[in-house]
C-alpha cells in the first residue's frame, strides 16, 4: 500500500475506530490511537467512523 494512515492529535479515544477496523489494524498503546499501516487494508472505515476527522491519509 502506498498510502500510509494516520491519527493525528484530534483523536479523542472514542473507540469508534477500532471497532470498525476489519483486521485490528489500530491499537490504543498510545495517549492517542496508531494504525499499524503493514496490516490496513484501506477499507477507510475508520476515516468514515471517526467523529473528529481525526484520521487522515498521506500518500
Amino acid at each position: 500500500m502506498s498510502e500510509e494512515y494516520v491519527i493525528t492529535d484530534e483523536c479523542v479515544a472514542c473507540d469508534n475506530c477500532i471497532e470498525e477496523c476489519p483486521v485490528e489494524a489500530i491499537s490504543d498503546e498510545e495517549e492517542i490511537y496508531v494504525i499499524d499501516n503493514e496490516e490496513c487494508v484501506g477499507c477507510d472505515n475508520c476515516i468514515d467512523e471517526c467523529p473528529t476527522e481525526a484520521i487522515i491519509v498521506k500518500e
